[in-house]
Parts: C-alpha cells; sequence; structure tokens
C-alpha cells in the first residue's frame, strides 16, 4: 500500500505544478480504508426520486454543523503534510474547509491557502464506480483563477483522465495515454464564474462526456480503463484567497440518460435540488444549475406541460406552510420564465405538510418531506 501512495503522491503533486490557477480538484485514486456513513437525511431513494439508477453516495451538507468539515466526507491527507494542519483542517471551526450558511442554505467552502488537500466521500468500499456511472454537483467558483476538476484513477491506482473547467470558461483535458498531448475547450457563453452550475460527468465504458447546465461540452471516446473512485479537494492561489463552493453532490450508477425523462416515463419526479429560505419562497443561488437544467429539458419537449408541487414539513402552522408551499412553486414558475418556458405550459400547487413522504418526528423525515414535484399534464 506504500507503494500505491507514493504513486498517487507523485500523480497528484504532477498535476498540481501549475499553481497559476485556484481550483476544487475532484479525484479518483485508490482509499486504503473508508467507513460506512449510510446515514438518513444523506442518501435519499425515494419512490419516484430514484428509481432508476442507483445511488452509491448523496450529499447536500444540510445535516452538517456550520462551520465544521463535513461529516459524511474524509480528509485524506499526504503522510508528509504537516500533523498540525491535518488537526487544524479536521477539528477547528472549518479554517479551510467548511460547512457553510447561506441564507438557511448549508454548501461546502474551500479555501486551501495552496494546501492541495483531496477529501473523499465516506463509503463503505473503496472502488465503488462502475461501467456506467454518473457524478453530479452544483458548483460555483468565485473568481475567474479559480476552477473546478474531476481526475479518475483505476482500481490500482493508476491515472486515467483528468478534466479541469475554469473559472474563464476554459476546460483543460488530460489522459494518461497521452500525457503530453493536452486538450483544450471552452464552456457555452452562458457559464460564467460566481454563479452556480450543474456539472455531470457521465461514464459509460469507455466514453466519458462532461455536461454543463444539461449541455454536453466535452467528450472523450476511450478512457483506456474504468475510472474506479475519486475524492475532492479545493486550491485557492488568487489573490483575496476566493473559495470554490458546491452543493448537491451525488454519485449514481445504472442507464445514462437525463434523469428528467422520468416525466414523460413516471409522469412524476421529485427533486430536493431546490433550496429555500427558511420560511420563505426565496430560491437559493445553488438551485440555478438545476433549474437551468429543467429550462433546457422543458425546451427539448416542448409539448409537455407540468404541475409544480410544494411540499413543507410539518414546523409551524398548517395554513401557512400551505401558502408557503404554493408561493415556491409559484417561485419556481417565475424562474422557468425566465429561461424561455412559456407560462401557460406550467401550473403551481401548494400541498404544505398534508402529503408527507416520510414522518416528520425526525429532523431527516422532515428534511425529506420538503421538496418540489413535477407532474406531467396529461395534454
Amino acid at each position: 500500500m506504500r507503494t500505491l501512495r507514493t504513486l498517487r503522491e507523485i500523480i497528484y503533486c504532477s498535476i498540481l505544478l501549475n499553481k497559476k490557477y485556484c481550483h476544487i480538484l475532484f479525484i479518483a485514486m485508490v482509499i486504503p480504508h473508508i467507513p460506512c456513513y449510510c446515514q438518513q437525511g444523506v442518501v435519499k431513494t425515494n419512490d419516484n426520486t430514484h428509481q432508476k439508477n442507483k445511488i452509491i453516495f448523496e450529499d447536500d451538507f444540510s445535516t452538517d454543523s456550520v462551520g465544521k468539515f463535513p461529516n459524511h466526507w474524509l480528509l485524506y491527507a499526504s503522510s508528509t503534510m504537516d500533523l498540525n494542519l491535518k488537526v487544524s483542517l479536521k477539528n477547528t471551526n472549518g479554517y479551510d474547509i467548511a460547512v457553510r450558511d447561506t441564507n438557511g442554505e448549508h454548501i461546502l467552502e474551500i479555501h486551501s491557502h495552496e494546501n492541495n488537500i483531496p477529501l473523499a466521500p465516506d463509503l463503505d468500499t473503496t472502488n465503488y464506480l462502475s461501467d456506467t456511472f454518473n457524478l453530479e454537483f452544483d458548483a460555483l467558483t468565485e473568481k475567474e483563477r479559480c476552477d473546478v476538476a474531476v481526475t479518475f484513477y483505476d482500481a490500482i491506482g493508476n491515472y486515467i483522465f483528468y478534466n479541469r473547467v475554469f473559472g474563464t470558461g476554459e476546460i483543460q483535458s488530460v489522459l494518461s495515454m497521452s500525457p503530453d498531448d493536452t486538450s483544450f475547450g471552452h464552456c457555452p457563453e452562458t457559464f460564467k464564474y460566481n454563479v452556480w452550475h450543474h456539472y455531470t460527468y457521465r461514464y459509460i465504458n469507455p466514453s466519458i462526456s462532461l455536461y454543463m447546465d444539461d449541455d454536453r461540452i466535452y467528450y472523450i471516446p476511450d478512457c483506456n480503463f474504468p475510472p474506479a473512485n475519486l475524492t475532492i479537494t479545493g486550491n485557492t492561489y488568487a489573490s483575496g484567497n476566493p473559495s470554490v463552493r458546491f452543493s448537491n453532490f451525488k454519485i449514481s450508477t445504472g442507464p445514462p440518460g437525463n434523469e428528467l425523462n422520468r416525466i414523460l416515463t413516471d409522469k412524476k419526479f421529485i427533486t430536493h435540488a431546490i433550496h429555500f429560505a427558511v420560511n420563505k419562497s426565496t430560491i437559493m443561488t445553488s438551485a440555478a444549475g438545476f433549474i437551468l437544467q429543467l429550462a433546457a429539458w422543458l425546451k427539448q419537449n416542448p409539448a409537455v406541460k407540468l404541475e409544480i408541487d410544494g411540499h413543507t414539513d410539518s414546523d409551524g402552522d398548517p395554513v401557512a406552510n400551505l401558502k408557503l408551499s404554493l408561493d415556491r412553486a409559484n417561485e419556481v414558475i417565475k424562474q422557468l420564465t425566465r429561461y424561455g418556458i412559456d407560462k401557460t405550459r406550467l401550473t403551481a400547487k401548494g400541498f404544505g405538510s398534508g402529503k408527507p413522504l416520510q414522518l416528520n418526528n425526525t429532523p431527516e423525515g422532515k428534511e425529506n418531506n420538503r421538496r418540489v414535484e413535477f407532474i406531467k399534464i396529461a395534454n
């Protein structure tokens, strides 16, 4: 295992030698031991939410304490890293890597101070990716010279492929079979830094695609070897020490394709990706990626009409919750119309706490009941 760790460190350091940019890096590697967390409130497998795909890992940080290191991630620090730094990252009030509260919504915020520290999802197996999988998350790069990157390794720790998306919109990719052949691309003009975007990496052996807000922007036909696992890390080199933030992290296996197509097959789709301010209808900024994705899907399916249903937990006055749920559904409609969707295709309903998915007697149950549902209206 010492040999594998040394190999990872050599590759990892070589990737990060160019410190021109501040970045958050998603790396897939073999990790010696990763215990299982599998706690309620992190992985959601409700009726119509995830019927087609198996969810390997999902975290929106809603159960984490603000200012602390996220509960469902592991700190995978190099053996050469200063021990005091490891302790400060893991045990102090989130000096570099911490969950933050933004108007009632929890996100992960990373200021790495050039320490290049990877994080790993806390899972019960080291090689959890399959021949077909999707990696999704919402991310925001605060400055142009920040980036979001994903790197994949095979089951024995060999570097396969890494991809970086900079705040400028530039895309950089390198394959292990041709490490000297770095390819470049660019995101659509709609991509902006300091704005939330939805990233999807879709792997169908042996190819991998990157989608940005539901638009495919990069494609590798052959990754050489199937990826096995991943970690994330944040790096901040720009002046002022800006952050990179992310939310709604999910890894799933199963058939590829837009999950929103369940609206066509199941006539119903449930999401927990649209977060609202506490006791308000204000949509949080991290939901922008999902709403962009939904708007793009509606444009691709112009005949579809949707009923948008708001649901709350049981806290507070039932009458007030009924109004709040309707206001939230109408706010979703308002956002979709801003992206060019005809309002006549959309209808809002609010049910308050009247249709719970789970009992409202635990924080996890309440969290699961706070949701938005999309019902296909028969033509």
